[in-house]
């Protein structure tokens, strides 16, 4: 099984050097058969990954379930024809339109329960937790 990330910018962020260690755990203890963190805008990480990272323009030959990173990712990953399955988290924006639009195609992960709870007010439906960053939970959200 195949893992991808797709976050819009590499650099040092809370969420990016949660998002390190996490990935790096995962090659360490063998989870997933291959793990790749796709990327728009390139900065300095100051975590050394031991998987694969990618400009956004090689999404096309990527295989498996790809978790993006905010909801501005969605336009781009419908534009790239691929065998991929999506799952996209919640990045806090409260724009109402882009939110029924993402969860009318994809399934949808909050990364708290507040967002969990916003989410499941505003669509009436239920949304689940990326609790910790554990994409192995998640994976049969993939549609």
């Amino acid at each position: 099984m195949n893992l991808g990330v797709y976050i819009p910018q590499l650099g040092p962020t809370e969420l990016n050097n949660n998002l390190f260690t996490v990935l790096n755990k995962y090659v360490e203890e063998g989870t997933f058969e291959d793990i790749s963190l796709f990327y728009d805008d390139i900065n300095f990480c100051p975590i050394d990954p031991k998987f694969g990272i990618f400009n956004t323009h090689n999404l096309w030959n990527f295989t498996g379930t790809l978790f993006c990173f905010g909801m501005d990712v969605i336009p781009k990953i419908e534009k790239t024809i691929n065998k991929f399955k999506t799952v996209v988290v919640y990045d806090d924006r409260r724009n109402i339109l882009n939110i029924l639009q993402a969860m009318e195609k994809y399934n949808v992960l909050a990364m708290n329960e507040t967002q969990s709870e916003y989410l499941s007010r505003v669509t009436g439906k239920k949304v689940s937790t990326l609790n910790n960053f554990d994409f192995s939970s998640c994976m049969e959200l993939a549609q």
